[in-house]
């Protein structure tokens, strides 16, 4: 499973197995709450104390507007401006909104981080002004490495009940842009605001 950093890899091994005599398989577990696919709270940047186990599963389970984008690099507001409005998709207050140009299937490469593409700041203004409730991407990263200005920080110092879910493993080829039912339970963890789940999309 992709990690950030290598010290916040997964490792999962076997605690007791049938195979060697044991009465059941049992496996232990490390996980960090920032690998693979996740969704966080505000917490995760801010002071507050916005915890996912106190939202309502509807934070987690609800309709989603997806835009998919060919863009490669730098992703626009003009290009997801666009096709929002052609395929019926402006996102409005409180709405799920995921951007993706397939990137994500690219999460065992070793250049993932460093060739993500990234949001340019008119478009995280745009997404600000639109205030949604939950943002998906699935790049890894959308701050401009080159310019930076931080904009998973402006994005929830201008909205703090926005939730985050990255970076997503979705097929352009396959997604198109449209209206689905978004999954994207986490483990039920108490007190902390970031944790792995397994994002779904269902089509409409």
């Amino acid at each position: 499973m992709w990690s950030y950093r290598p010290e916040w890899k997964n490792s999962i091994s076997v605690f007791e197995s049938t195979s060697n005599g044991g009465q059941s398989t049992v496996y232990e577990m490390k996980l960090f709450s920032h690998t693979g696919s996740y969704i966080e709270t505000s917490q995760h940047k801010l002071v507050n104390d916005l915890i996912l186990n106190t939202l309502p599963i509807e934070s987690f389970y609800r309709k989603v507007k997806v835009v998919i984008t060919d863009e490669k690099k730098r992703i626009t507001k003009k290009k997801v401006l666009e096709i929002a409005t052609r395929e019926n998709l402006l996102p409005e207050a409180g709405d799920a909104f995921i951007i993706a140009n397939g990137y994500g299937i690219n999460h065992t490469n070793d250049t993932y981080l460093s060739e993500s593409p990234y949001f340019e700041e008119e478009l995280t203004n745009w997404l600000i002004n639109s205030k949604i409730g939950l943002l998906g991407v699935d790049t890894p990263i959308i701050e401009n490495t080159e310019e930076p200005y931080k904009p998973v920080i402006k994005l929830f110092e201008a909205n703090p009940e926005m939730l985050l879910l990255a970076p997503l493993l979705i097929d352009a080829a396959i997604i198109k842009s449209g209206n689905y039912t978004l999954s994207c339970l986490p483990l039920n963890i108490e007190d902390t605001s970031g944790m792995l789940c397994r994002p779904v999309l269902i089509s409409e």
